[in-house]
């Protein structure tokens, strides 16, 4: 399966902050911090800066936000995951850089399983650093001579 990469647009708000909202309704051990409308206020935001890349020519599968060499989000579709659809975008942002940094929950099993089969080493703990939620966090780290 092909998947296309594309800058998003300001139209991609809706479906990619109803990707984040999936994420949280879908985990109930994560507090919902945020509403709806301000996941797609964050998305807006993201792509303002001109940090999103979509991957779908058409409506959104997922997408990855990615400022310097920090990874700020990668969601995929409930039903596009498992399909390569996070593999694309974040072989994209590896092709275009020698280091990417990112952090997750610690109980976020499935990405922290994600990350390491994309080459990430887990670089450290902590716990309110990256988010509010008061959840235990792990930072990675990917290096492109490291592997």
């Amino acid at each position: 399966m092909t998947i296309t990469l594309r800058p998003a647009r300001d139209l991609d708000c809706g479906a990619l902050g109803a990707m984040m909202s999936s994420y949280f309704a879908e985990n109930d051990w994560l507090p919902r911090l945020c509403s709806g409308a301000e996941d797609i206020a964050n998305c807006a935001m993201m792509i303002d800066r001109g940090w999103v890349t979509v991957a779908g020519d058409g409506r959104p599968k997922g997408f990855l936000a990615l400022q310097d060499n920090f990874v700020h989000a990668l969601f995929v579709a409930p039903p596009e995951r498992g399909q390569g659809v996070g593999k694309a975008l974040l072989d994209a942002a590896k092709s275009r850089h020698s280091r990417l940094e990112l952090w997750t929950f610690k109980r976020n099993v499935a990405a922290r399983n994600f990350y390491r089969r994309e080459g990430f080493a887990e670089v450290g703990t902590s716990v309110g650093k990256h988010s509010d939620h008061g959840l235990p966090e792990i930072d990675l780290l990917w290096e492109r001579n490291a592997a």
